[in-house]
């Protein structure tokens, strides 16, 4: 699977009402807030989403529980792993719009656009009606919401030829509101690494190298309005990127000419409407995509390549609560999309294919509470037809029952214990292949799958104003039944299989402090083991590939701020991920790995130009200092020592 991933790119499609309000802003907005009572889920706030040479990859390595996967580089391909799940157990959300590529490949976290978002919000296992479904849980990015006339200007550089510009703007008036971001980024991506020549015993090829056809060059811009009609509201959420990159090849073989384009678009349209014990909302979405792959000189697939792949995918969502009790609350959730996907495969006057694939999931929810317990019941319904293959339906029906007891929250503790079930089918991406790195797999079965865990939250209530200590402890067990790998079946190419049996157990640990009023630490660990009980006999008890055993992750920062709301901070950084398999039969093994680094910003309210307050804020930051040479995804080589700075203005109320 080592360089099929590099295809994986995003098209967003549908749309979902959203589930959860709105995150609560934190006493500090750099803090990733742990779940409470009110809010089960973990919270990335703006200035964690944007930092100076922050990615994806970076920011939810933050999260217990939450490993990245990428092939290079901050640019690079970066796909989410949740609590030891594949990338396609988590569904991605934008504004309430479901990302993923209409053949069902997994997210791309690269190409999010974090850089004006306010929050983003993970749930690692059992989300909540509207956003389930999955095993590896969801994520949830919220837009910056529209306020007063204002608008943020921001650029910033790095090492090896990265930079980006971002203009974000919005306005509101009585009863609307709108938002608009636009983003420019590019890299040249040839960062030095170590090549062993794969020749582990074997140093008189080892050498330095730098990473050729890593350059890339990204658009980005997303559109959102919203406007209030009594008790309804209006919601349009456009989002488009364009991107073109080169592919380099496997570690040790570098391509010079391999060349990947992808355009994606999402737009959706949301009616919400709520009255006296009930809220519904009903929203159309249509996503499109447009990828080209080029290998004119064979050095990646071992032959000319020139494929173009379209999808058009529709789609529809409704989501309706009712009171039936003055503790009990009832919902049900609908949604159906249909996806058109064409393959022409050596352009320009190629073969052309097409399939197309039906999909509908009906789940109904019950909520009860009481004054020290909660009860969350949910059934889901999945179908799923394939037109190409005579309309066969398949059907995968699905539960989740979750269960929290307030009853020591005066001691500050709250528990929580889940269990859910989620079946997913073949993606398109899986069975059809992509004519560069994936072969067709047609006799694939749904992958099926049981989630568990348990949850004890608890904060000091007893600290003076200012000062907050929490810990959260989770530990949790997934079955896994037929589940899907990619095995390579040439030099440069993969197909997906079915392999049997698989366990996925750990624990995660968080702890957070704010003490001295100068003073916060966070903390977050994560231990997780897995193992293959398949029938094939080199397979057993082998560790899934690319699950890290280990992960520890601490920021302890240092900051201060003036009564007229100037802010200074400085913290260091330190991330430590055990040894993994990146082989099916877990022979070959990545080492553990430790990176550290520190930053500063600064914040400082400026005179304004065109509004009534400004603000400055500059930002510095180092990255690996130690220079570890260490490798990603399937032995890919990760950068080194790199920086980053970063400068931004704002103005409030135009």
């Amino acid at each position: 699977m080592h360089a099929l991933l590099i295809l994986l790119h995003m098209l967003p499609w549908s749309a979902t009402p959203a589930d959860t309000p709105e995150p609560e802003p934190g006493d500090n907005r750099t803090r990733i807030q742990a779940p409470s009572e009110e809010r089960p889920v973990w919270v990335l706030s703006e200035e964690a989403l944007g930092e100076a040479g922050a990615d994806a990859r970076e920011v939810l390595h933050r999260v217990p529980g939450l490993s990245v996967r990428s092939i290079g580089d901050s640019f690079s391909l970066s796909t989410l792993q949740v609590r030891g799940a594949a990338p396609e157990h988590t569904r991605v959300f934008l504004d309430g719009v479901p990302l993923a590529r209409a053949d069902g490949a997994p997210v791309d976290l690269s190409a999010l656009p974090l850089w004006h978002s306010s929050a983003v919000r993970v749930w690692p296992a059992h989300a909540p009606l509207g956003y389930g479904g999955a095993m590896g849980g969801a994520l949830a990015i919220d837009s910056l919401e529209a306020g007063p006339g204002a608008y943020e200007v921001q650029t910033g550089a790095g090492s090896f030829g990265r930079w980006h510009v971002d203009l974000f703007g919005r306005a509101s008036g009585e009863a609307t509101e709108m938002g608009f971001g636009l983003r420019r980024e590019s890299s040249e991506g040839g960062f030095p690494w170590f090549d062993d020549g794969r020749t582990a015993y074997d140093t008189s090829d080892d050498r330095w190298r730098t990473r050729e056809n890593n350059d890339a060059t990204r658009t980005t811009g997303l559109i959102r309005a919203r406007r209030s009609l009594g008790r309804c509201v209006t919601a349009l959420v456009v989002h488009g990127s364009d991107q073109e990159q080169g592919v380099p090849g496997p570690s040790g073989r570098l391509a010079n000419a391999a060349r990947y384009e992808l355009a994606s678009s999402v737009g959706a349209l949301r009616l919400g409407c709520s009255g006296d014990g009930w809220r519904a909302s009903l929203q159309g979405g249509l996503g499109w995509m447009r990828s080209m792959a080029s290998d004119e000189l064979a050095e990646v697939s071992l032959q000319p390549t020139r494929n173009q792949r379209e999808a058009w995918t529709p789609s529809a969502r409704g989501l309706l609560w009712w009171r039936v009790h003055q503790r009990a609350d009832l919902g049900l959730h609908q949604e159906i999309q249909r996806e058109a996907f064409t393959i022409t495969r050596g352009l320009p006057s190629g073969e052309v294919s097409t399939s197309a694939r039906l999909g509908a999931a009906s789940a109904l929810g019950l909520r009860w509470r009481s004054p020290w317990a909660g009860l969350e019941l949910d059934t889901r319904v999945r179908l799923d037809t394939m037109a190409d293959d005579g309309g066969e339906r398949r059907v995968a029906p699905g539960w989740k029952v979750a269960l929290e007891s307030s009853a020591w929250k005066k001691h500050g503790v709250t528990l929580q214990v889940a269990q859910s079930t989620a079946t997913r089918f073949p993606t398109l991406y899986e069975l059809e292949g992509d004519g560069l790195y994936v072969a067709p797999a047609q006799d694939l079965r749904d992958e099926r799958g049981d989630v568990v865990s348990a949850t004890a939250r608890w904060e000091a209530l007893w600290l003076p104003v200012s000062w907050r200590l929490y810990a959260v402890v989770s530990v949790f067990a997934t079955d896994l039944r037929d589940m899907i790998q990619m095995r390579r079946n040439s030099l440069y190419s993969a197909v997906a299989q079915n392999v049997g049996r698989a366990s996925v157990w750990g624990g995660e640990l968080a702890l957070g402090a704010d003490v001295l009023r100068h003073l916060r630490l966070d903390v977050a660990a994560t231990g997780l083991k897995s193992e293959m009980r398949s029938d094939e006999v080199a397979l057993d008890g082998k560790p899934l590939p690319l699950r890290p055993e280990s992960s520890l992750n601490g920021r302890l920062t240092g900051y201060t701020a003036a009564s007229d709301g100037d802010e200074l901070a400085a913290f260091l950084d330190v991330n430590l991920r055990g040894p993994y398999t990146y082989d099916m039969a877990g022979l070959a093994r990545a080492d553990a790995s430790l990176e550290w680094g520190g930053g500063a910003r600064w914040s400082l309210g400026a005179p304004p130009v065109l509004g009534s307050a400004g603000r400055l804020s500059l930002e510095a930051r180092l990255l690996n200092a130690g220079d570890a040479s260490t490798v990603d995804l399937l032995g890919y080589p990760r950068p080194g020592r790199r920086w980053a700075v970063q400068i931004a203005w704002r103005e409030d109320g135009l």
